[in-house]
């Protein structure tokens, strides 16, 4: 996981998340209410991920219990995770949703820079070898 990544899914397991109840709760200003968009319910992460008519459900939740088992389930939280950076939200993650898809794609691009150089050349433009280089000499 991407710290970004990481951080937004121990906010999602302790509910300390930018979302409407917990703002509410903390009397962050402009957040007046903690009902969600729709006024369905109060906006938290059970809210969201099962409930919330704003956006679809992840698709592998049915119901609270299978949102518990995903939590503590490294691979089901992973998809959880990305499911809610892509949903749009949290604008606070939107920069890192952006930054993880620049770097995949400039990744992408280095890998296929790497497969295009000649293989075992490790030499400067000086002549010298990087190994020699590395070792000080």
């Amino acid at each position: 996981m991407t710290k970004a990544q990481s951080s937004l899914y121990t906010q999602m397991r302790t509910s300390h998340i930018g979302l409407r109840a917990y703002l509410f709760s903390r009397w962050v200003p402009g957040t007046w209410a903690p009902w969600c968009n729709y006024g369905t319910g109060r906006e938290t992460v059970v809210h969201l991920l099962l409930n919330c008519m704003a956006c679809d459900r992840p698709p592998d939740l049915r119901n609270r219990r299978d949102l518990d088992e995903a939590i503590v389930n490294p691979g089901r939280c992973r998809n959880l995770v990305a499911w809610v950076m892509d949903s749009g939200r949290l604008g606070e993650y939107a920069l890192a949703k952006n930054l993880g898809a620049n770097s995949a794609a400039a990744g992408s691009d280095r890998s296929n820079n790497n497969s295009n150089n000649d293989e075992g050349d490790d030499s400067n433009s000086d002549g010298d070898s990087d190994s020699s280089r590395n070792r000080g000499q």
